[in-house]
Formats: C-alpha cells, structure tokens, sequence
C-alpha cells in the first residue's frame, strides 16, 4: 500500500519512468550485443544455435506463437492473430450507423447461424467480439467491407439430411451436373482443372422414377451413373439409400427456393395402399399384425414356400451380404445394380447462360 502510493505522487512516477527507461536501455543494448557477436557467422553454421542472439529470436518466436489465428471479426467471420484485431465498439462507428447496422446485425449473429449449438455455446457465448483491421478501415470511411456477411457472403448451417449424404447420393438431387477434369499441379501440392468445366442439367423426374420408395432408411441399392443408359461405363458407382434421397430432396423443397418447380410424384404410395392394404398397413403401422389365418398354411404351401425361398436367395446372392439389405421393402434386388443417366439427352448449359448454376450443382454447399 506504502509503495502505490508512492507510485501515485509526481516524484514516484518520474522513479518509475527513469527505472522503466533504464531496463529498456539494458535490453536494447544487449540485444545489439548479442546480434554484434554473430555478425560474422554463417546461417549455416550449428553453433549459432547456442549462441544469445538465437534464444533472444526463439524466446520473441515462441511468445508470437503462444496464441493462434483464434480471435474471430464480427463483421467477416474471419480468424485473425491478435494483433490484427481490434475491440468492437459500436459507438465508434456513429457517424456512418446505417452501414454498421447492415453489416453487424447482433451479438455473434453471423457465428449462430453458421455454428453447431454446442460448439458455439463452448466458444462464443458471452465472450468478447473482436472486429479486423480491414473490416474497420472500411466502416470508418462508410464503405461495406467486400469479405463482410453481408455482402453475400453468408453461410448457413448445413441441414441434418444433406449433411451424410455421400457424393453420388448429392448427385442425385443436383439440378446441374459438372463434369470437369481435375489434376494434380506439379508445385505446391495444389490441383487445378484441366480443358474446359461441362455442366449438364439433370432431370430429376428420371431419378425420382428410378429409385424405389424403400420404408427403411437402411435400404441400400447399387447404383452407377452413366452418360447414356446404352453406355457400357459409367461415370460413378456406388452404393446408395434411397430413403436418404428422397428425404433430402423434401428438405431442399422446404429450405432452398431453386427447388420450388421441382415436384415429387406421390402416386406411387396410392398404387401400393390399392394394389394390397394389408401388406401397406404391415409395411407402414408398426402397430399392424399380420392375420392368423394367413400364419397357418397347409404341408404343400410351407414345401412350395421352402423351394420359392431357396430360389429366391439364388437369385439375390450378392458377394459380400449385409443386414442392411431389406428385401421386402425394395422394388431393386441387392444383387442388382440400378442404371442411370439423369443427363441424357439434355443439352449443355453454360456460365453465362446460367449464373446459378453453383448453387444448382451442389445443393448441399
């Protein structure tokens, strides 16, 4: 208590800004010293590493390092060291507050829309907003910042049906298909594109007709995707859920407007509650149980059945069998592959013609 006051009178400030003058004056002069003594040596040389002027370079090193790029800009999103950003202050920004309410729309706004919950609740909730120098530069002279949010340049959460959806599953619900030829750059470990970026509008009825209405989510059917259905390639293979897509495809009716034309033929659940009630009723109402007089069949129809069983599982062997395969509830056999070719016949659209085509390509970004 004695020594702040004595810090706080005329005379105890001009000691401590004497002692502060002199420590600074000691350390620059040391540091010359040390940078003096390895003025002659080569970079090359291992000494240099036991020597002051290195430990002076590693010490600053270490203390820039000790925190990343972890402070956020509430304008930009961006992640920035700690010395490019500075404290949000609105008040700072009163003179051009009409700009500064269309770029900061809240507390973290942009971050919750882009964030899990939990991750954000963890990270961001209540804690302090930061904003870059770039961003600031520009607020102050009334201008929008070109990488703000508000710029067009805002993100969104990525919805829980489009989130594990594999690539030729986003495909399948694509409007644009590109085809493009990506290789390997021989520098820096960066690919590029090679000739020209083909986008081909997909018909998604093509799809929608294909693919059966499984009622398990689990139901998985071979596909392969190809040019022309003539083709004897194709383009992508792989293993689907039909249920995914079709589910997925019901969100992006909901949430994204380039999906308002696309409608989804449902008169294939009438056809199945016509063709048989009961069978739909099993399928559908978990509640539902099968009649008793149906259970109980005759020595000839449990024979018949047994050699209809036999024949069936010859007809579906598949190479590696799963439990995932839900017979019952599938119009396409496991074995079988189900052909594709949602472009066929459609003609090539490009860049200019179409300036959506990005977010018509890939749904799901």
């Amino acid at each position: 208590t004695r020594v702040s006051k004595l810090l706080k009178t005329p005379e105890g400030k001009e000691k401590n800004r004497t002692r502060v003058s002199e420590i600074r004056t000691t350390d620059m002069e040391s540091r010359e010293k040390a940078f003096d003594e390895v003025q002659g040596m080569s970079m090359v040389d291992p000494s240099i590493l036991h020597t002051d002027a290195y430990e002076i370079l590693s010490t600053n090193w270490q203390k820039i390092i000790s925190k990343g790029p972890e402070y956020t800009c509430a304008i930009c999103i961006k992640q920035e060291w700690k010395t490019n950003v500075l404290n949000l202050n609105p008040g700072k920004y009163k003179e051009y507050s009409k700009m500064f309410n269309t770029c900061y729309k809240g507390k973290h706004y942009w971050l919750e829309q882009v964030i899990e919950p939990e991750i954000f609740k963890n990270r961001f909730e209540g804690k302090e907003e930061y904003i870059c120098k770039g961003c600031d530069g520009y607020l102050k002279k009334g201008k929008m910042p070109p990488q703000c949010q508000a710029n067009g340049l805002q993100l969104y959460r990525i919805e829980d049906e489009l989130k594990d959806l594999c690539p030729l599953e986003l495909m399948l619900i694509s409007q644009i298909i590109p085809f493009m030829y990506i290789v390997a750059k021989h520098k820096g470990a960066q690919f590029g594109l090679k000739g020209q970026c083909v986008l081909v509008p997909a018909d998604l009825k093509k799809i929608e007709k294909s693919l059966p209405r499984p009622c398990d989510d689990n139901c998985v059917i071979s596909l392969a995707l190809k040019r022309r259905l003539s083709d004897q390639s194709y383009h992508r293979k792989q293993n689907i859920r039909p249920a995914k897509v079709n589910k997925a495809l019901e969100k992006l009716k909901e949430i994204n407007h380039f999906y308002n034309n696309v409608s989804v033929d449902d008169s294939w659940e009438n056809l199945s509650k016509e063709s048989d009630p009961e069978l739909w009723d099993l399928l559908t109402n978990e509640n539902a149980k099968p009649d008793k007089a149906d259970l109980i069949d005759s020595d000839e129809e449990i024979e018949g059945n047994d050699h209809a069983l036999e024949r069936e599982k010859r007809d579906t062997t598949i190479p590696y069998p799963t439990v995932l395969h839900n017979i019952d509830g599938m119009s396409v056999r496991p074995g079988e592959i189900l052909n594709i070719a949602p472009g066929e016949g459609q003609i090539t659209v490009s860049f200019t013609s179409e300036p959506d085509w990005e977010p018509l390509a890939y749904p799901r970004e």
